[in-house]
């Protein structure tokens, strides 16, 4: 279901690839403090009191008490230096002195980085590149300046995918470098494996063959498909002719795989998924297999939807509706954007 899922972040009808989704885990920082000088401290107090003891036994009170003060003294000192240490601009998951992370007391990194801003850096780390202190809170092109640090502005960068305007175009210029590395489909494989500058992954095209994640998920990648593999690379989900009125699916008597041709097998793989997929929408099936996500009329200035006065499933007009499920994503749904959305209803990613 790779294409119908993931249609939301691209010009319609374009066909995406796929859908990311990025997971922060927080750790928990334990600041330790002084305790082993506070321990010695108490324990000096207890010995100075049990000396206090031996030589006058109605001093017995006031070893207590000598000592219950010395025990409280260590810990409010320790909780005190657990305190300190703790706001001392590490956070969770970064420790002091490492790389991209804040410098340690008296603005000293670990090994050969260097305190630049408060940020531990390599030393060749110019102010503004990507990694690096920002300059004068401003980034080189593609970069955006988060917490003194310069980070790429494409929150789908390093995915695989060239997402700059000469790729899926979800992100702006110099903010995808390593994706947007090679050039596609130039006859040329620039994959660093295979004696190319590029990352693994990111010319499958020139390099002659298809992402093993795209191979068997019952659609065609090569020409007569999605285009997006070479000829011969996706043998499974390219074994049936598409569309031309005959099944080609073991199940109903043909010779390739099930699930690789269901508009010529009359049924349609991605039914409720809030798309239409017939042929007045995505053009992934056959007319009537897709009906809850079609029943709507799309963009005729009605909503449809239940709930909402008319007698179709949720999700299914949502640009006559007047909303849009997918703000806050940082990509424009609205007509100047994907066009998946009414104007006005995606302002935060369209402003």
């Amino acid at each position: 279901m790779r294409l119908a899922s993931s249609a939301v972040h691209l010009v319609a009808p374009l066909f995406p690839l796929t859908t990311r989704i990025a997971t922060l885990a927080l750790l928990v920082l334990c600041a330790c403090g002084d305790d082993g000088p506070m321990d010695a401290t108490a324990g000096s107090s207890s010995s100075a009191g049990d000396e206090t003891t031996s030589a006058d036994p109605s001093a017995s009170t006031s070893s207590s008490t000598s000592s219950s003060t010395s025990s409280s003294t260590s810990s409010s000192t320790s909780e005190s230096s657990a305190t300190a240490g703790s706001s001392g601009g590490a956070t969770p998951s970064c420790p002091l002195g490492t790389e991209s992370c804040p410098c340690l007391p008296e603005e000293e990194c670990e090994g050969e980085l260097v305190c630049l801003l408060n940020v531990c850096v390599t030393e060749s780390c110019a102010p503004g590149s990507e990694g690096c202190v920002c300059d004068d809170g401003g980034c080189e092109l593609g970069l955006v300046c988060e917490g003194e640090q310069c980070v790429s502005a494409c929150v789908y960068a390093n995915d695989g995918e060239c997402d700059e305007p000469e790729g899926t175009g979800l992100c702006p210029e110099g903010s995808d470098v390593a994706d947007c590395c090679a050039t596609p489909k130039n006859g040329e494989c620039e994959e660093r494996s295979m004696g190319g500058m590029c990352s693994d992954f990111t010319d499958y095209f020139d390099c002659g063959y298809c992402p093993p994640v795209w191979i068997g998920d019952g659609e065609c990648d090569e020409s007569d498909g999605t285009g997006l593999c070479p000829e011969g690379s996706d043998p499974n989900d390219c074994c049936a002719t598409a569309k031309d009125d005959i099944c080609d699916e073991e199940s109903q008597g043909g010779s390739c795989p099930d699930g690789s041709d269901p508009f010529d097998c009359g049924y349609c793989p991605y039914q409720g998924d809030g798309y239409c997929d017939e042929p007045e929408g995505f053009d992934l099936c056959p007319e009537g297999s897709d009906p809850e996500d079609c029943c709507a009329t799309q963009q005729d200035g009605v909503c449809e939807e239940e709930g909402m006065g008319g007698a179709c499933p949720p999700m299914t007009d949502i640009h006559d509706c007047g909303y849009c499920p997918w703000t806050g994503d940082e990509v424009c749904d609205e007509p100047e954007g994907t066009d998946l959305c009414g104007e006005g209803s995606d302002m935060e990613d369209c402003a």
